[in-house]
């Protein structure tokens, strides 16, 4: 091997780290970009444990949105990278009545997962190929056939217990108790774990991936006054005490 060979293999081996291992999350930098989630990005790993990826539609690690019609169309809004939506995708066919969540790469194949809770309290992971719509035919793991319309939040923040896998956060709507549902390597979610007990002061409760910069995923909530409040994730599978971040917010609809 000549001069110009090895100098090329070495470079190669410090900027193309291994993929990650079926299960786990993949966290990116677009190339030439900042840091980028999605776990379908063809650039570089970024191994910042909490930061929930949220490119389902683009394979670009930016950022995407997904839209629900008064039709049944579910829509994932591409990110362009530049603070805007661009290009869209839909797939037809759902019940306005299905509850939908965006989720990571539950099931290892590096292609970001969507929950969805039907009418009749099922759960299902389904499993989209990279950069394509989710239908009512597309794949998917049932996570139960009954029983999750009790809870009146469900929200994915990201991996909150620290070993590379998206988690689920559930509120039951009668006693307002806050649960953690780990994701686990079988494509599945694990028993639940109680984290508090009657949050029903809360109006809205979401997922909001790292607001700190610790690597962590927190939770933020909103209460009936329109205080906001952030419980930073202690990357263990539990968050701390609340911390004030904001007032006034009582006039909006959502927190996501």
């Amino acid at each position: 091997m000549d001069a110009h060979r090895r100098a090329d293999a070495r470079r190669d081996a410090h900027t193309s780290p291994p993929l990650p291992a079926p299960g786990r999350s993949a966290r990116f930098r677009a190339p030439g970009d900042s840091i980028a989630d999605g776990s379908c990005n063809p650039g570089h790993l970024f191994d910042r444990p909490g930061r929930p990826p949220r490119d389902h539609a683009g394979k670009d690690g930016i950022g995407d949105v997904l839209t629900l019609n008064s039709s049944g169309a579910l829509t994932v809004q591409r990110g362009t990278g530049t603070g805007t939506l661009g290009a869209k995708v839909s797939g037809a066919g759902w019940p306005t009545t299905a509850r939908f969540v965006p989720f990571g790469d539950l099931d290892g194949d590096r292609c970001n997962d969507v929950l969805v809770r039907l009418g009749s309290g099922a759960l299902r992971a389904h499993r989209p190929a990279c950069g394509k719509a989710v239908t009512p035919s597309t794949p998917y793991t049932s996570l139960g056939t009954s029983g999750w319309n009790q809870y009146d939040v469900l929200t994915a923040p990201g991996d909150v217990s620290g070993d590379g896998r998206p988690d689920l956060i559930a509120r039951n709507a009668s006693t307002g108790t806050v649960y953690l549902y780990q994701g686990t390597g079988t494509g599945k979610l694990s028993a639940r774990v109680r984290l508090y007990d009657d949050w029903r002061t809360y109006k809205k409760v979401a997922g909001a991936g790292d607001l700190t910069g610790d690597g962590r995923t927190d939770l933020v909530s909103r209460d009936t006054d329109g205080g906001l409040y952030r419980n930073s994730g202690d990357g263990k599978g539990s968050f701390g005490s609340r911390t004030k971040i904001a007032t006034g917010w009582q006039g909006y609809r959502a927190v996501a």
